[in-house]
């Protein structure tokens, strides 16, 4: 492994004179124990191979992108199972806001908003997870905790994975998960690469994220092949089901037949949004999403999600934002467009 190579100078005890290397999971090639093995390894020829090339941070990949395999693709050769969307909306947090930092919202944050969905969650699972076979996201352990109890309560058989599981313990309750004695497998930043269950037929998504790979990631657990298995069910927890600083399931390609929205999601659309600036990728101003874009000459353009175009051009000193989040907001406006036709320049 590169982990294995990259310590104790074990690279050096291998010989460098090979012509080509295969590297899987390759989106964490930016990483800095991945440089003495491309350095031991430098007169080689390297493929990459992953199923989420993007990544969230800024650190780029040291491959060109070749070949690319989509999901839908795949479903539509036979690969993989088609996947069913169904989409909820949870509530804000206690403070009204979901802050950002590193690319993604604070997790302590979607926990809050979580909790304050308790109910919510525990019916729709209820009602849609009988007789299905479960993997479910969440942002805390505490929060996949929380939910493993409440499901048992609720009649299902849960246990719980995460970081500081025991190796043991863990084989234990994956085993026990894959023998079908647990119906719903709750995680946290643990199933979301190279864990193999093919029959789980739904998702339970209650982790939203700004992260298009981690989203494909998580999903990608029930899509594939299985004796008797249709599809897979992905249950979206969410803020909203068109923003495009959400991840939601039109962002990775799902198309409108494939995605129930449930009626608080749809009114959601036209409603207030629970986000802050705290990295200079968002302005919230009173709970509605704004963002405001540099058109020059001190002039700018300050777009409202919640009426979906254009407000007004004001001044600099009038939008009260700094050069840098201007630029962000700037070319963030492609995806404004693209997900707001009916916008309107005044």
């Amino acid at each position: 492994s590169i982990q294995t190579l990259a310590t104790r100078g074990r690279a050096q005890k291998h010989t460098p004179d090979v012509s080509l290397v295969i590297l899987d999971e390759a989106h964490h090639a930016a990483a800095e124990s991945y440089k003495t093995v491309f350095e031991h390894y430098k007169a080689a020829r390297w493929i990459g191979v992953t199923a989420t090339p993007d990544r969230q941070d800024a650190l780029g990949l040291p491959f060109e992108k070749v070949f690319s395999y989509a999901i839908e693709d795949a479903v539509k050769d036979g690969w993989l199972v088609p996947m069913r969307y169904r989409l909820y909306k949870v509530n804000p947090p206690n403070s009204g806001k979901i802050r950002i930092a590193a690319g993604d919202f604070v997790l302590s944050d979607l926990a809050s908003a979580l909790d304050n969905s308790n109910e919510k969650i525990l019916e729709v699972v209820s009602r849609e997870a009988k007789g299905k076979r479960c993997i479910a996201f969440f942002p805390t352990v505490e929060s996949a905790q929380h939910f493993a109890k409440e499901f048992c309560k609720a009649g299902f058989s849960a246990d719980i994975v995460h970081g500081g599981t025991k190796k043991e313990d863990r084989d234990r309750i994956i085993g026990s998960y894959r023998a079908g004695l647990i119906d719903i497998l709750c995680n946290c930043a643990v199933l979301t690469e190279g864990f193999d269950a093919p029959e789980t037929d739904m998702v339970i998504m209650a982790r939203p994220t700004k992260s298009e790979s981690l989203y494909r990631q998580c999903i990608g657990r029930g899509s594939r092949l299985a004796p008797g298995k249709t599809d897979c069910i992905v249950l979206h927890f969410g803020f909203s089901s068109f923003d495009d600083f959400e991840v939601h399931p039109a962002k990775v390609g799902a198309k409108g037949e494939s995605i129930e929205v449930d009626e608080m999601m749809r009114t959601a659309q036209a409603g207030p949004h629970p986000f802050e600036e705290s990295t200079g990728e968002l302005l919230a101003v009173r709970g509605t999403l704004q963002i405001t874009a540099d058109i020059g000459e001190g002039q700018f353009l300050e777009l409202d999600r919640s009426a979906s175009r254009f407000v007004r051009i004001m001044g600099l000193e009038a939008a009260g934002v700094s050069h840098r989040q201007a630029a962000y907001a700037k070319s963030m406006l492609p995806g404004f467009f693209s997900n707001c036709p009916q916008a309107q320049i005044y």
